[in-house]
């Protein structure tokens, strides 16, 4: 996450004449993929929890509005809203019926601004001088009038909302995955030959296509530079000589892979690739019967962000069912997830269980699970909302409270099959089982 910018002053609307058209302006300005809310106030009560759940709805979280919602209390209310906002960047809030707006809401939002450099519009509804009164001091004590810009005109207020946003409801469009027939069975060295022998034309084009993604996939990763030249004296480690690195690398290749003959066709290609630079990438016998990357996983896709995204309001459940998702593993391994374990760009998770089982013996390498980018504002909100609990650092765990008993519920929530569930497999990930071995020996010749 980047710095923050100064937030932009706050913006009073004195709206003297309760004119019905300022509210149109305000509600069909609204579009919260960029960042304008509107949020109109529940009436008939003051709770800042329910104001928070007011804000997460014009955030598109339609999930507050579902009976069994998860009923956030204001703290994890607010800090979820935080949290969202500093992932997504910048924010313009505005608030109608500011006028009712009390204390303990005012200093709610006195805080988001300053944590998030939002930009607040407050509409208020002000016919009278000592109404105009009233506000300014409940805006002094709740620090919101040193930095303050009134307008009293509206149609200056209308051309500050700006034109109806264009905006397109429901979710995005189903997903469309084109499946592939059973592929060949053989080794590395006639997969691609026997793809051209047993499938038709189409199937063929298709399947070649995913192994020759798999085969560039690998020539760039194993030509990539890793060190800067002259800069150190010591033989730089090669990327296949790194456990780790190599995990991460085929977790990468395969963690957008729609099915799992697909993540047989690029490996496929990724092991022709390494064994052109001269190497051998072993991997495990039976991938489909182990779980991993592009075993157990699904694409994630705008869809499946987006029911993520209005279903699930805690950010730390939305992160923990995103990793289920991205990495096919089971939830006894991302139990072991630490806020730490999230890269700073959310690139990549790293796991490692035997760091807290293993007692007075060194922890074994690190698993790395490599998350698309699409997936990454959900892990980096997580992150931003355990910070920002009491008694956490960067050690603690990350994904607390989402498995156990809570897994259920946290199912019912994402409203989706999750294969890792679905189909258990026990032992490691396929991709923890990958070797590689530089071939001292010319491979022979294939027979013809």
């Amino acid at each position: 996450m980047t710095l923050l910018p100064a937030a932009p002053p706050i913006t009073l609307v004195l709206d003297r004449a309760d004119d019905h058209a300022l509210g149109v302006a305000a509600r069909m300005s609204a579009n919260p993929e960029r960042g304008l809310l509107t949020v109109d106030p529940t009436p008939h009560t003051s709770s800042s929890s329910y104001f928070a759940r007011d804000i997460l709805h014009a955030m598109g979280r339609s999930g507050v509005l579902l009976p069994g919602s998860e009923k956030l209390e204001a703290g994890p209310a607010w800090r979820s809203i935080t949290a969202w906002i500093r992932v997504s960047g910048p924010h313009r809030i505005t608030v109608l019926r500011a006028h009712l707006l009390t204390a303990e809401r005012l200093d709610r939002l006195a805080d988001l601004r300053e944590q998030t450099a939002c930009h607040l519009v407050l509409i208020a509804a002000t016919p009278q001088a000592r109404d105009v009164r009233q506000l300014t001091v409940r805006l002094k004590e709740a620090g919101l009038a040193g930095d303050l810009q009134q307008i009293t005109d509206t149609t200056e207020a209308i051309d500050l909302f700006g034109p109806p946003s264009q905006r397109r409801w429901g979710p995005p469009p189903r997903d469309h995955i084109r499946h592939l027939p059973p592929l060949p069975t053989s080794g590395v060295t006639r997969f691609r030959a026997d793809l051209r022998r047993h499938l038709d034309l189409a199937d063929h084009h298709h399947a070649d296509s995913q192994y020759r993604a798999g085969f560039l996939a690998a020539g760039t990763w194993l030509n990539r530079p890793t060190h800067t030249p002259g800069a150190d004296t010591a033989i730089p480690p090669r990327p296949w000589d790194e456990p780790a690195q190599l995990r991460l690398f085929l977790a990468r290749l395969t963690v957008t892979s729609p099915s799992r003959r697909h993540t047989l066709a690029r490996l496929r290609g990724a092991q022709a690739g390494f064994l052109r630079h001269g190497l051998l990438l072993d991997l495990p016998k039976g991938l489909a019967h182990l779980g991993g990357p592009g075993i157990t996983t699904i694409p994630f896709t705008p869809r499946i962000a987006h029911q993520i995204r209005t279903q699930v309001l805690n950010p730390v459940r939305a992160a923990a069912l995103t990793a289920l998702l991205v990495t096919g593993t089971s939830t006894a391994y991302l139990d072991h997830v630490l806020i730490a374990g999230v890269s700073p760009d959310g690139s990549h998770l790293v796991v490692n269980p035997d760091a807290r089982t293993t007692v007075g013996e060194p922890p074994g390498p690190d698993t790395l699970y490599a998350v698309p980018p699409r997936a990454r504002p959900f892990l980096l909100a997580a992150v931003d909302y355990r910070r920002r609990e009491s008694r956490t650092d960067d050690t603690s765990m990350l994904f607390t409270k989402c498995f156990g008993h809570r897994l259920n519920a946290l199912t019912l929530d994402g409203g989706m099959p999750i294969p890792a569930l679905v189909h258990p497999h026990p032992g490691k990930d396929w991709h923890e089982h990958a070797r590689c071995h530089r071939l001292t020996e010319p491979l022979p010749r294939p027979v013809r």
